[in-house]
């Protein structure tokens, strides 16, 4: 971001006493109504006075920063934005707080802090051609009486945006070749440039509530600096310290979970995560969900890709990116007292599928392998260079999760034959995952793969079918670092009904010092 004019790249208020500079007013021999004779008004703010802005105040007039704070065309620069705000209790809200994007709804090229009728709050991001939006539940309210601060970050270099509420990271999302956001209108706070017609003065799309602390800036901003801004006025939340075993999810939880309801199947996917106590999870198919589920547990979220996500219960430090952000992506987590975990997320591609040709005996052995080369694998070769290249520390625990929509060489012996139609078959993928180092979870726990076949593909068929193929262990939870695998469990039931074509997977880790390692 950059501003016009030759002006600074740094907008700030906190509507003290000199900040009446920013309102434009009529001259006294052209007011035509008695409002335009008005001056703003104000009331305490987080901090001094903040601009009122709620249905007490005669004048609820937004301020219209105009030209010498709006976007130039070829800005491309990195964009951070902060505000405070508070309404009254259960105040109705759902119109835009800060940014440039006109008219009553939230829609059009430009960026916007918006209030939303539920109680909470948004982002949106519209280059003209794609929309970047954040939309959590009402946990993150903001109409409940007390103020709040809001913010967000656009790093250019990593192509993401950051999002924060009340100091907190709530969400992380890859933002891939996002253009200008520039738009027609101009930056303004407490509303949008837009119906200021018949000396209304913007009152129509002006916030229910009052404002404080408006800082805008043409930087990216990193969780502490919003840690800091947040510490100035309310003390910030605790941040969770590991200090039990680990707890890691993967699921493929089948688009967005709403198979069996929109509402209904999405609130399946949350009781059955929330049941099985994670402390990180690597989603597949999130397609939409991601922020309603990490919001309703209380957890970090990183949105890879409409596909991948990670959420946490600690803090997420940094992202990783390698390959194709719909097929992977990672995130290295605050465990507390200066440890990190590496968390790192991945699907790879669905064909060929193998499981109908087994069931059928269409293919030899070597067939079903070099039928991966191409695939599967080689987007594995390509995610695990990416992941090499980061050179993480061995006292760092890696967890690699996710649908490898391949079977295990770990599984398809001699002496489980007998469950695959007769095939034995050397895996490629699976084998490859372990030449780098990482051990499989769920087979570290559960050796006989006879007796524990760890199916989970698919809780829908309750034995291999035509349309679904050989049922088969697909998903998984790798590991490297000084881990020991305490328990290791599939997930495949809901006491209504169970919300996913994909089982879960969960598995339960110590974390030993690098000495006693086994």
């Amino acid at each position: 971001m950059s501003f016009g004019h030759g002006q600074s790249s740094t907008f700030y208020t906190g509507f003290e006493n000199n900040d009446e500079s920013l309102f434009s007013f009529v001259s006294p021999d052209s007011v035509k109504y008695t409002m335009q004779n008005f001056r703003p008004q104000y009331a305490a703010g987080i901090s001094g006075r903040a601009l009122d802005l709620s249905e007490d105040a005669s004048l609820r007039r937004p301020v219209v920063l105009g030209d010498n704070y709006t976007m130039t065309k070829d800005s491309l620069d990195d964009l951070s934005a902060q505000i405070w705000v508070r309404t009254k209790t259960n105040a109705p809200v759902g119109t835009i707080i800060l940014g440039n994007v006109g008219g009553e709804e939230v829609d059009g090229k430009g960026w916007a802090i918006y209030s939303r009728p539920n109680g909470s709050w948004g982002v949106r991001l519209n280059d003209g051609r794609k929309t970047i939006e954040y939309e959590p539940t009402d946990r993150q309210t903001i109409n409940d009486g007390s103020w709040h601060h809001l913010a967000f970050t656009l790093d250019r270099d990593k192509e993401e945006v950051w999002f924060y509420y009340d100091g907190k990271n709530v969400g992380i999302y890859q933002i891939n070749s996002l253009g200008s956001l520039e738009s027609t209108f101009g930056t303004t706070i407490g509303g949008s440039d837009s119906y200021w017609e018949y000396g209304t003065s913007g009152q129509w799309t002006a916030f229910n509530g009052y404002v404080d602390e408006v800082r805008i800036q043409a930087v990216k901003w990193n969780a502490e600096q919003i840690s800091h801004e947040y510490a100035k006025y309310r003390n910030p939340d605790f941040v969770p310290v590991l200090n039990s075993p680990i707890r890691v999810m993967t699921w493929n939880i089948w688009h967005g979970g709403r198979r069996f309801g929109k509402h209904v199947g999405l609130n399946r996917v949350i009781e059955t995560i929330r049941d099985a106590r994670p402390d990180v999870v690597g989603l597949i198919e999130t397609y939409g969900s991601g922020e309603i589920i990490a919001d309703s547990l209380g957890y970090y979220y990183y949105l890879i890709s409409s596909n991948l996500s990670i959420m946490s219960r600690f803090p997420i430090k940094e992202t990783i990116q390698a390959f194709q952000p719909f097929n992977f992506g990672g995130a290295v987590l605050d465990a507390g007292n200066g440890k990190e975990i590496v968390m790192l997320d991945t699907w790879l591609y669905h064909l060929p599928r193998y499981s109908i040709n087994v069931r059928e005996g269409k293919f030899s052995v070597d067939e079903l392998i070099e039928g991966e080369r191409d695939t599967r694998f080689a987007q594995l070769q390509a995610i695990l260079k990416g992941v090499e290249a980061k050179k993480f520390k061995e006292e760092t625990p890696v967890f690699f999760v996710g649908d490898f929509n391949s079977g295990s060489h770990l599984d398809w012996t001699e002496n489980t034959k007998e469950l695959h139609y007769g095939y034995v078959v050397e895996w490629p993928v699976s084998k490859r995952v372990i030449d780098a180092g990482f051990k499989d979870s769920f087979r570290s726990i559960h050796i006989d793969a006879l007796q524990s076949p760890g199916v989970t593909w698919t809780p829908i068929a309750a034995n291999s079918t035509n349309l679904y193929g050989l049922r088969d262990r697909i998903d998984y939870i790798y590991y490297r670092g000084p881990l020991k695998p305490i328990e290791s469990r599939v997930i495949d039931y809901h006491p209504v009904m169970f919300p996913s074509d994909h089982a879960a997977v969960i598995s339960v880790f110590e974390w030993q010092s690098k000495l006693t390692q086994k």
